[in-house]
C-alpha cells in the first residue's frame, strides 16, 4: 500500500474541499463532512489516524473510534 505525506494528504483534502463540498477552507466543513472526509482519506489514501487528526483537526479519540488501531 502506498503511504502519502502530510503535504499530499493536505493537497487531496484541498481538492476535495473544492470539488466535493464546494468550500474554500477546511474550517467551513461541519463535523459530519469532516468525518466523511476522514473516511475517504483513510480508505482511499491509506491515511493513518494521526495524519487524519493533523490534517482535518479532528479529536484523536474520535478518529481512533472510527478506525481502531490493531493491537500492538
Amino acid at each position: 500500500a502506498r503511504y502519502y505525506t502530510d503535504e499530499e494528504i493536505f493537497s487531496v483534502t484541498t481538492h476535495l474541499l473544492f470539488t466535493k463540498y464546494n468550500k474554500e477552507k477546511l474550517s467551513m466543513l461541519n463535523r459530519n463532512e469532516k468525518i466523511e472526509m476522514a473516511k475517504v482519506l483513510h480508505f482511499n489514501y491509506n491515511a493513518g489516524n494521526e495524519q487524519i487528526c493533523r490534517v482535518l483537526r479532528l479529536n484523536d479519540a474520535l478518529v481512533d473510534s472510527m478506525f481502531p488501531k490493531a493491537c500492538e
